[in-house]
């Protein structure tokens, strides 16, 4: 599961330098075995040249897996693979109870 950041208001100090923000990548797989990357469809022989390409530049990039629960595991595994294989941090997206 996601941890939700902080409910606590506070007034930050301002400063000019520029915080760099951690690219979300998700990738989702249908119930009818659909691959997607951030929403848009893609075959799962060209997911790792996807994520190579959207994630070349980022310094911690992190992919959360969408998966149907009636999907067999070894789609999950195939995308973890890659994730691993490349060194990417990838967590798998579920619903609280």
């Amino acid at each position: 599961t996601l941890v939700s950041p902080n409910a606590l208001k506070l007034l930050l100090p301002s400063s000019k330098a520029k915080t760099l923000e951690k690219q979300t990548i998700s990738i989702s797989i249908t119930k009818d075995i659909q691959f997607y990357i951030n929403e848009k469809p893609i075959a799962e022989s060209a997911i790792e040249q996807e994520l190579k390409l959207l994630i070349s530049n980022e310094q911690e990039p992190a992919i959360i897996l969408h998966t149907d629960k009636s999907v067999a595991i070894e789609h999950v595994v195939k995308v973890m693979d890659i994730a691993y294989r490349n060194k990417y941090k990838i967590v798998l997206a579920t619903k609280p109870n």
